[in-house]
């Protein structure tokens, strides 16, 4: 058997989610950083970037 929840848990309940759906975006967002941060120094080396794929001549 289901019970209602007060609304005041609702709301907390959806304010956490928000929370976590905006830490997973900052998350997201610094992994790209970082991904673009890593092909950039193995560009300037002179060095492959770690998962970039060179073409075959």
């Amino acid at each position: 058997m289901l019970t209602r929840l007060p609304l005041t848990a609702i709301a907390g309940l959806q304010t956490l989610r928000a929370d976590i759906t905006d830490v997973a975006g900052h998350c997201e967002d610094a992994a790209r950083d970082a991904a673009r941060e890593v092909q950039d120094t193995a560009r300037h080396s002179g060095r492959k970037a770690p998962g970039s794929s060179e073409r075959r001549a």
